[in-house]
């Protein structure tokens, strides 16, 4: 895992603990939803809400319907920032 990645867990760890009213969260990349408790549906979507505002980017809809778990988000938003550092490049 990249220091990138890793940075990007850390803060999912507390987007996703603050969101569902934890006290803490350690996510890895094989995780899926239904690993942590009261992760449901409804706070997919906050969650997915959040992790846009934090990072600044948007996730389109078939996009998120792709994610399977923790390492697939976590490539999602790497894909984003990356892609906004390059049209800030260009």
């Amino acid at each position: 895992m990249t220091s990138m990645e890793s940075q990007i867990i850390a803060k999912l760890n507390e987007i996703v603990a603050g969101t569902l009213g934890l006290d803490r969260v350690e996510l890895a990349p094989h995780m899926t939803a239904s690993d942590v408790e009261g992760w449901d549906s409804v706070s997919t979507i906050q969650i997915l809400v959040a992790i846009e505002a934090e990072f600044g980017i948007r996730f389109r809809t078939a996009e998120m319907a792709s994610i399977e778990n923790v390492g697939g988000l976590v490539s999602r938003i790497v894909d984003h920032l990356s892609e906004r550092s390059r049209k800030a490049q260009a």
